[in-house]
């Protein structure tokens, strides 16, 4: 639209005033001389610094004298017309809504708050920076500091904590809250003790997860008709006890039972063998009165004239003293070379041992049989001791008794094929406590025969029996059978000196024949 000559009048008349205005102000400093300025604050009202002359100076005192689409500020410059936004009303939105020059002014601060699962908070809102804050404190679960942490009116309300201690007399213990102030002291109750326990009450007095610990008090004794054993009295289970040891028989264990101040003293003797580690340790371990005795178990024979040690179990053949290493002869006749010729250059020396849960040795010779036992420093039983140690002091027909017992030991009627472990037949025991005298392998005795010098006597029978008639026809023995009783009976007997006994040529090599070692007492 064109202007009207009104318009244009009113135009030149504020072009003139301006003009004047300049002319008398020309030079003026921010206060009203000539003096300079370096920025707006150093002019007067209405003016601002015009930093390349370092002058006072205004562009306009009305709109009317700015370009179009300009304004005139406080100041007194031409800036861009502003646009009013929000219908004029100014807002927190960092924009110069009034268009006044000002962005975000006078604004009042308004309610706000700040919610989650632990309360609400209420407070002031402010405009910062063009955007609304909440001075609202945030809710948290509620602390002993005196403070209303979950801004719901009640300070530290209800607040209880576990005590440091919770053991023993000490769980449960709880404590309050005093506010600023802090926690309560914890009242761990009467049965509570600090620092060490002194009392024997079964109670962890010192809440330290233990109970009655390292409580001692003075000497004591346990007494009875083994002997006396001294110690001290210790708390347990809340009472206290005398930590002695009571007074026992004595043991074939290695321990002062009786509290004597001696070990196994006419203690019983056991059936522990002395191999391996055990074989030359210098400890009687079985308190058979003898000390590393060699080649395994023994035992003492005493009756009338006979004094002895004899083997407990028949003998197993191995390649070391300690009775370890390979043995020989239990499945079949796989002796050495070397030893099977008797002694010679090769030197091969192998050793009979008497040993538990192992298979004795069978297929060996009168000879060697002797070679076994002398390489342990021991000999072959005389017909006396064997039957001794078969018989016991009562000269028992049998190993077990006075009656022939089918079950008792490894003979035919066992059902079994071959000789079994040594030992393993529990109710084939003599009196004196050696094994296998009745049955499992025939054993070979130092004295010839009777009945012809050429022939060596063996006892006790074996694992198989034949009955053989007057016309030298031999068949299992039977049972049932009366023709076959004397010989199944005289087979399996202690056979006592100057009764009947059986006879082998001393090189006989089969599996039924092997043997047991003796020896004079040390």
């Amino acid at each position: 639209m064109d202007p009207t000559g009104e318009d244009v009048l009113e135009r030149v008349l504020l072009i003139v005033v301006l003009l004047v205005a300049l002319a008398g102000c020309a030079g003026c400093g921010g206060n009203g001389d000539a003096s300079g300025c370096s920025e707006d604050a150093d002019c007067p009202p209405g003016r601002y610094c015009q930093l390349a002359s370092g002058t006072c100076v205004y562009d306009c005192t009305h709109d009317i004298e700015c370009p179009l689409g300009y304004r005139c500020t406080a100041r007194g410059r031409c800036e861009e017309a502003c646009e009013p936004t929000n219908g004029g009303v100014e807002d927190c939105d960092g924009v110069d809504n009034d268009c006044d020059g000002s962005t975000d002014e006078e604004l009042e601060d308004r309610p706000c708050h700040r919610e989650n699962e632990h309360g609400r908070c209420d407070g002031t809102g402010a405009c910062v920076d063009g955007q609304w804050v909440c001075e609202a404190a945030v809710p948290v679960p509620e602390e002993c500091d005196g403070l209303d942490n979950d801004c719901d009116g009640a300070t530290d309300e209800d607040l209880t904590a576990s005590c440091p201690l919770t053991e023993g007399v000490c769980a449960g213990a709880e404590r309050s809250c005093l506010g600023q102030q802090g926690w309560t002291e914890c009242d761990y109750g009467p049965d509570h003790e600090p620092g060490e326990e002194t009392r024997c009450d079964g109670l962890d007095n010192d809440c330290d997860g233990a109970t009655d610990e390292d409580l001692t008090r003075g000497d004591c004794v346990n007494e009875n008709e083994h002997g006396s054993c001294a110690g001290v009295e210790v708390c347990e289970a809340g009472d206290w006890v005398c930590d002695a040891p009571v007074p026992e028989a004595e043991q074939c264990d290695g321990v002062d039972n009786d509290c004597d101040g001696l070990t196994d003293e006419g203690a019983d003797p056991t059936d522990t063998c002395e191999i391996g580690a055990a074989a030359n340790d210098g400890i009687d371990n079985n308190c058979d009165g003898m000390t590393d005795e060699p080649g395994g178990c023994m035992v003492r024979v005493t009756f009338g004239e006979v004094d002895a040690y004899i083997d407990v179990y028949e003998s197993t053949v191995y390649t070391s003293s300690r009775c370890t290493g390979t043995a020989y002869g239990q499945a079949a006749n796989d002796y050495p070379a070397e030893w099977q010729a008797g002694p010679g250059p090769a030197g091969v020396t192998l050793y009979a041992c008497s040993v538990p849960d192992v298979r004795p040795s069978a297929w060996i010779t009168l000879h060697q049989a002797r070679r076994a036992c002398q390489a342990h420093g021991k000999r072959l039983c005389t017909k006396a001791e064997w039957s001794v140690a078969c018989g016991g002091t009562e000269l028992l027909e049998f190993t077990y008794g006075s009656s022939y017992e089918p079950e008792a030991c490894n003979t035919f009627s066992a059902g079994n094929e071959g000789s079994v472990q040594a030992g393993s037949m529990e109710d084939c025991l003599s009196p004196f406590g050696t094994y296998d005298m009745s049955g499992n392998l025939w054993e070979w005795v130092a004295e010839v025969c009777d009945w012809d010098i050429n022939r060596h006597a063996i006892q006790g029978g074996a694992f198989h029996c034949e009955y053989c008639d007057e016309n030298d026809v031999c068949t299992d023995c039977d049972l049932d059978n009366p023709d076959h009783q004397d010989t199944i009976d005289s087979r399996h007997r202690c056979h006592y000196p100057n009764q009947s006994w059986w006879c082998a040529g001393p090189m006989s090599q089969t599996d039924r024949y092997g043997f047991r070692c003796c020896m004079d007492p040390p």
